[in-house]
């Protein structure tokens, strides 16, 4: 009894520090905070990757020894996991979302979450700094280098970015392993100070650290990175990138503190979305390339090149309709600039115009658009084939049948907190059609199947004022899979479809308002920005989103009710998992709830990975020999239709 009063006094304390301890607060006049941005309490690429592929558990990096140069940007985002060749572990997340403006695209995230995308540990306590992610890199052979020969290990961090804040006692390091064989601090540096501004994003800043003492110059060196992180969720963020380290360097390598001087340019954010309005996805229907392109497209670049260095940079942009075949559509040279200067500078922003361009695809089915820019012939900036992979961006967008801001990945979550708050999301028709149901994607949270957290699915037409459909006390479910939505049919109490009918050139909302105590968040895209068409209200006027960023909502139009939903976002039967008791010590019983006409199978993980039991029916399972911990149970159906997954504790 004294050990499940402990573990129930643990939870109320997690939940109480959960809602002192937000991303973002906006607060009105009255000291109401109507809506929030939370973190993520763990990373669902990993997740899903982890549990899709149990057998993988963590990469096994085999050792090697590397010459010098050594050099990685995390410019190819494939696996999530750092690349074997240069690193042996892989604790941190390989990403192209979390940071804003880097050295070059893509960054290494450390977070407090394991290389699944679990919590360490979900009790621990959040105000307190422990040891989470390591970045090791493979031996590397200094055993010929002497002081003199300045060999200077460099690199990029950038505190925040699109994530959490980490709070000063969260701290980040750099070790050396010397001759002895121990590892020996070299650099730290603590989280942002009080003083910063919550509504500014702290730059990427370079550090020099040198390899000058004898013990470190062997062939045995090597060096790692690791971070102090909040345990319990997706916390903390520190984002490495432009790691570099050679012989024969100086401090003085750098014009400023901040930032060092490399023969490189490179691509620092992912490309703005070629359709109009900021959409990343709208109806194939809907879309035309004459009407629905945007007027330019936008990028970020970063030349790396002393200021006295600066030259003409030729780029190109391509734009292909990928389908049942791939099909250019453009591959336009990019005006040239002359006498590029150095970053940063106003110059790092470029346009591409797309208003001048005709396009003549017809659009027969659903399909994609593939963006991309390339740097040409960058002699004038770079002369180390090592930099040259950072010289190409993407971007996909979906033509499929819904409209949508987010570019499909979540960075935090956002809560419409008190009863009766509601947020509204304003899209525009393209063409007459049908308003048939919206997806909501629900990140994971603890409570993420309580019975009682309930909403009511709201549509508006024209104006905010004028609220056409109402779907009362909704329960939103998590929905397994890397950032799964939950489709939300339109119809009403006796379960008869109230599709909408949209004229062309229509404003329409969509959107929720709170209706339990208990807070529904939903998925909110930090990299893309719709917050002039976001709004919300506590029952008076409404007010403009307070956020930079994107709703994860997504109306799905169709001109009959055959319409497709993928089965990768949403269940076709309603199945459900029952795992209690919860918390366990010696049993639990495992209950599926409507079973419908698929088969399906139960598989248990550790928060490690390690598969732990399988089974195809309802069952009652012995745990007591189980190591102490938390468990994600993953229901699946074999035709793969449905997704459900539940966490319950071994105690």
């Amino acid at each position: 009894m004294l050990r499940i009063l402990k573990f129930l006094s643990i939870l109320y304390i997690r939940n109480l520090l959960g809602l002192l301890l937000p991303i973002v607060c906006f607060v009105t006049a009255n000291g109401q905070a109507p809506l929030r941005l939370l973190p993520l309490e763990q990373n669902e690429q990993l997740v899903t990757r982890s549990l899709d592929d149990p057998n993988r558990s963590v990469i096994n990096c085999q050792s090697d020894t590397l010459l010098l140069p050594f050099f990685e940007d995390f410019s190819r985002v494939s696996s999530f996991y750092p690349s074997c060749d240069r690193w042996t572990d892989q604790d941190v997340f390989v990403n192209n979302s979390m940071y804003d403006y880097a050295p070059s695209v893509g960054v290494a995230t450390f977070d407090g979450l394991n290389e699944n995308g679990y919590p360490y540990n979900q009790f621990a306590n959040p105000a307190s700094g422990l040891g989470a992610d390591t970045l090791t890199s493979q031996s590397i052979d200094l055993g010929g280098f002497n002081p003199i020969d300045s060999v200077i290990l460099s690199f990029y961090l950038q505190k925040q970015g699109l994530g959490d804040r980490p709070e000063l006692q969260d701290s980040f390091f750099v070790d050396f392993w010397d001759d002895s064989g121990r590892w020996v601090n070299v650099f730290s540096i603590g989280g942002v100070d009080n003083s910063f501004s919550v509504n500014e994003i702290p730059n990427f800043e370079q550090f020099f650290i040198p390899v000058t003492a004898d013990s470190f110059l062997h062939p045995g060196f090597s060096f790692r990175f690791r971070n102090y992180a909040s345990l319990n969720g997706n916390n903390d963020h520190y984002h490495l990138d432009f790691i570099y380290m050679d012989v024969g360097r100086t401090n003085t390598d750098s014009f400023s503190i901040n930032y060092g001087r490399y023969a490189d340019i490179s691509y620092s954010r992912p490309l703005s979305t070629p359709l109009k309005n900021g959409l990343y996805a709208m109806p194939w229907r809907h879309f035309s390339y004459q009407t629905c392109m945007a007027d330019s497209i936008t990028f970020q670049m970063f030349n790396h090149n002393p200021c006295n260095s600066a030259g003409t940079l030729d780029r190109i942009y391509s734009l292909e309709h990928i389908g049942s075949s791939t099909i250019p559509l453009l591959n336009q040279p990019i005006a040239t600039q002359p006498n590029y200067s150095c970053s940063p500078s106003n110059d790092d922003q470029s346009r591409v115009a797309l208003d001048t361009f005709s396009f003549n695809q017809t659009i027969q089915d659903s399909f994609k658009i593939r963006s991309s820019t390339a740097i040409l012939f960058p002699f004038d900036f770079q002369s180390n084939p090592l930099f040259e992979v950072n010289d190409t961006t993407y971007l996909t967008n979906t033509l499929r049948n819904y409209y949508a801001y987010d570019d499909g990945t979540a960075e935090s979550r956002i809560i419409a907190q008190g009863l009766g708050t509601t947020i509204a999301v304003e899209y525009t028709s393209e063409i007459d059609d049908t308003l048939r149901g919206i997806f909501f994607h629900l990140p994971y949270y603890t409570n993420n199947n309580s019975n009682n957290d309930l909403i009511n699915v709201k549509v508006w037409l024209d104006s905010l004022d004028n609220e056409v459909f109402s779907r009362d006390f909704y329960k939103l479910v998590y929905i397994y899979g890397f950032n799964g939505f939950h489709y939300v049919t339109l119809q009403d109490f006796t379960g008869q479809e109230q599709a909408i009918p949209i004229k062309a050139g229509q404003t329409f909302y969509v959107g929720w308002q709170q209706a339990s105590q208990q807070a529904v968040p939903v998925g909110f895209d930090r990299t893309s920005n719709a917050m002039d068409k976001t709004f919300y209200s506590t029952g008076g006027s409404w007010q403009p989103s307070p956020f930079n960023g994107s709703i994860m909502i997504r109306p799905l139009f169709s001109p009959d009710s055959s319409y497709f939903v993928s089965n990768q976002i949403v269940p076709t039967e309603e199945w459900d998992l029952k795992i209690y008791p919860n918390p366990a010590n010696s049993l639990i019983h495992l209950d599926i709830i409507n079973e419908g006409t698929s088969s399906f199978n139960v598989d248990i993980y550790s928060s490690l990975g390690q598969h732990m039991f399988y089974s195809d029916r309802s069952t009652t399972l012995t745990i007591k020999d189980w190591p102490s911990g938390i468990y994600v149970a993953r229901l699946r159906t074999n035709n793969q239709q449905v997704f459900v997954t539940k966490h319950f504790i071994k105690w």
